[in-house]
């Protein structure tokens, strides 16, 4: 099996070359959760302002889809111990996402100390709720699962039960 790094890089250039915007992508991994996680980021710089703006879409839903392609396609075949998460970047598009999603971590950290009330987040993805999940698994003294079904699924943060 190539690195999976490499294969997606691979696969990211020849699906941006068939979409008439060839360009380079760099792989790197990125250890979120003791994972293999890689992310994916293309050099918009051979690109247009538009051209960059139509590959990231509104609200980054054309990034979404290549991202959800990537996962998918990308493990096919493959072990799912062996199983690989893609982030793909443009532009610091997912650099500002992944900083907004810490902050509205610790923001439900400090709410669920201060009033020992769970909370609950809306409006997030999969992929959003899966890197609120790892970052909160941070925290010794807090948990988080996910309920609801889509699209009103939703994560929810509380404290730990000291009962045993």
């Amino acid at each position: 099996m190539s690195d999976p790094g490499d294969r997606g890089r691979i696969w990211l250039e020849g699906l941006l070359g068939r979409l008439g915007l060839p360009t380079q992508v760099q792989a790197q991994h990125d250890p979120i959760d003791n994972a293999l996680n890689y992310w994916l980021t293309i050099d918009g710089s051979p690109w247009s302002p538009e051209q960059i703006t139509s590959v990231v879409g509104e609200a980054g839903v054309t990034l979404d889809a290549m991202q959800y392609l990537a996962n998918m396609l990308l493990n096919v075949g493959v072990d799912r111990d062996d199983h690989c998460g893609y982030t793909i970047e443009l532009n610091g598009y997912r650099a500002q996402q992944r900083a907004e999603l810490e902050s509205v971590a610790a923001n439900a950290v400090s709410q669920v100390r201060e009033t020992g009330e769970s909370v609950a987040i809306d409006s997030l993805s999969s992929s959003q709720r899966k890197q609120l999940h790892a970052m909160l698994a941070a925290y010794s003294d807090i948990a988080t699962h996910s309920e609801g079904q889509e699209p009103h699924r939703r994560l929810v943060v509380a404290l730990k039960s000291t009962e045993a």
